[in-house]
């Protein structure tokens, strides 16, 4: 999937899996979690301190798949990890910004138990 493709993605279906993703979680993982973190004082829509919060970026190299931690001690925010995040140009940033958009446009919120 590449940034172009979230504005496709239908809010029901994005949300859908967005409610499973933190369910299981435990509330660590998902678009909204990302989007709490995107939108947080502490990162404020800034891409460098978004990815040093979420830990994709490690030693100034990117993680790749196999670097991903598929467990509950990776940190919070991490996963969904966006591939397209490795090619480190400035428009695939700007699609990571539109992804989050997209989830505000669907009006997602953090989970509710």
């Amino acid at each position: 999937m590449e940034p172009a493709d979230t504005q496709k993605l239908p809010c029901q279906e994005l949300r859908s899996i967005d409610d499973l993703w933190t369910r299981y979680s435990n509330e660590r993982f998902g678009f909204t979690v990302q989007k709490e973190i995107w939108e947080s004082s502490d990162v404020n829509k800034n891409y460098k301190s978004f990815v040093d919060t979420v830990g994709w970026l490690v030693e100034n190299k990117w993680l790749q798949y196999d670097d991903l931690n598929f467990t509950s001690e990776a940190l919070r925010g991490q996963l969904p990890w966006h591939s397209w995040q490795v090619k480190k140009t400035q428009f695939l940033r700007v699609g990571f910004g539109a992804f989050m958009s997209r989830v505000a446009q669907c009006q997602l919120y953090p989970f509710e138990k």
